[in-house]
């Protein structure tokens, strides 16, 4: 849930919000440079903290986002792409 923290590892992790998007890129010269879901994405803006005495190396790849039926959803590396100029 938005505003809960939780501890992995030595790392904390509090969720800051959650939204939703059906594309992430942009249009040019009207043709959409991007990435379309195949149902949405779902943009999660974390603030971690390491509580650990050592550096911590964390992937994005090992996060993924579990439903309420117990279907998992891996992290879109190509959409980040796009999410990343997309601003």
């Amino acid at each position: 849930k938005i505003g809960d923290t939780f501890i992995v590892d030595d790392v904390s992790f509090k969720v800051n919000s959650i939204s939703q998007q059906e594309e992430i890129g942009q249009y040019i010269l009207n043709e959409f440079m991007g990435e379309k879901a195949d149902g949405v994405f779902y943009i999660v803006d974390l603030t971690l903290e390491n509580q650990a005495k050592e550096s911590k190396n964390i992937f994005m790849e090992d996060f993924k986002i579990v439903d309420s039926q117990g279907r998992s959803f891996d992290y879109d590396t190509s959409a980040e792409f796009y999410y990343a100029t997309d601003s």
